[in-house]
């Protein structure tokens, strides 16, 4: 999940005229600093609820996994 989050902001950045990429791209072209940082935020914000859901539903799909983690 992490690959395709990041395969998706990249290719807004490069190829897109919509999305996050995109709108840092924009940002950066017109020299508003403050654009592409919450841009940025937004970004990690996002990745780290994905992870969190999906660490969430790991739990729960495979417990021993998630068992043999907390035994180390």
């Amino acid at each position: 999940m992490a690959d395709a989050w990041q395969s998706l902001v990249i290719v807004e950045l490069f190829a897109s005229f919509d999305g996050l990429g995109y709108l840092m791209t924009w940002g950066r072209q017109l020299f508003q600093l403050e654009l592409v940082i919450v841009a940025m935020i937004v970004i990690a914000a996002i990745g780290l609820s994905l992870n969190a859901v999906l660490g969430y539903l790991e739990h729960f799909i495979q417990p021993w996994k998630t068992e043999a983690r907390h035994d180390r």
